[in-house]
């Protein structure tokens, strides 16, 4: 017994030899090419889009399409166009109430286009009458009145308020000198009525005069600010689409003299913005209606502006 202790002693100190060796060789096989104290490198965060994301304001219902929102003068309610994505051509007027989402057919009969007089007497903003046009003509609505069609409108679409709300600009076209309109080929245009006669203008001052067109100043469906100083509008210049029907909206300076700015991304169809009337957290907003693809159904959204009218 005595004689055989110490060799296994030895033996023991051996095999405890070379575990350590191991170990130690394991460990540093493990920590090659990675020094003390040394951190993994973090993915860098993308930076922020310079376009303004959608704010979608009613719930997504995949069986109706809204379209052509109007705000009234408080910023509460909304009356838009909606259609079943069914029946595409079965389009009314709905009001929604913005605080609680509640919608109700405001309506009954075909009709699309409407717009909400906002009354700037008194030095502050009202809600006035309603307006809108279908197949007949055009109709006026008052608070809580029934819509009556106005005499000599067939015809006549897109009627359009004058900050008296006594008074409607509305869009037609006299078939007997031209039939023909394509509104992919279209400016916006100013009238200065301050010059005798009046001059009639594009809306942004680098367009070219005559008949030339060129895409990169398309555009359509344009709406002023409540102060004057802005204009809103949508364009399918800067998206790459070959048919031309994905839009983003822009806003440009009220004189036309600078580039407008684009507002949302071409990855959303945006369309037909108007201005939110001013709020007190100085925000500046719009309401437009997004498409997230071909195929999908439009939605009514706001976006906000405040960033991008801040940097000019």
């Amino acid at each position: 017994m005595h004689s055989t202790q110490p060799g296994m002693c030895t033996r023991t100190k051996q095999i405890f030899v070379l575990l350590l060796a191991s170990g130690s060789f394991c460990f540093a096989q493990q920590h090659h090419g990675m020094p003390r104290g040394s951190r993994p490198t973090s993915t860098p965060r993308p930076p922020p889009s310079r376009f303004v994301e959608p704010n979608f304001l009613l719930p997504a219902n995949p069986d109706v399409s809204d379209y052509r929102p109007v705000l009234n003068a408080e910023g509460r309610m909304v009356i838009f166009e909606r259609n079943p994505t069914a029946t595409p051509t079965d389009v009314k007027l709905y009001i929604a109430d913005l605080s609680t989402g509640n919608v109700q057919r405001f309506v009954n009969f075909a009709s699309a286009r409407a717009d909400w007089c906002w009354n700037r007497s008194g030095g502050g903003l009202t809600s006035g009458p309603v307006a809108f046009s279908n197949g007949d003509g055009t109709y006026r609505v008052d608070a809580g009145g029934q819509p009556v069609l106005l005499p000599n409108t067939a015809g006549m679409i897109y009627p359009s308020w004058y900050p008296d709300c006594q008074r409607l600009a509305v869009a037609g076209q006299f078939n007997a000198e031209s039939n023909y309109y394509n509104q992919d080929l279209n400016y916006t245009w100013v009238t200065d009525r301050s010059t005798t006669p009046p001059t009639v203008a594009q809306m942004d001052r680098n367009a070219p005069r005559g008949a030339a067109f060129l895409q990169k100043f398309q555009a359509r469906a344009g709406w002023w600010s409540p102060d004057g100083k802005w204009f809103a509008f949508e364009s399918n210049r800067i998206c790459n689409d070959i048919s031309g029907n994905t839009y983003a909206i822009f806003i440009q300076d009220a004189a036309g003299a600078r580039p407008a700015i684009q507002v949302s991304d071409c990855t959303w169809n945006v369309q037909h913005p108007k201005w939110f009337p001013p709020g007190n957290n100085g925000k500046t907003l719009l309401i437009a209606v997004v498409q997230a693809g071909p195929m999908e159904p439009f939605r009514i959204a706001s976006f906000d502006v405040s960033r991008l009218l801040g940097s000019r």
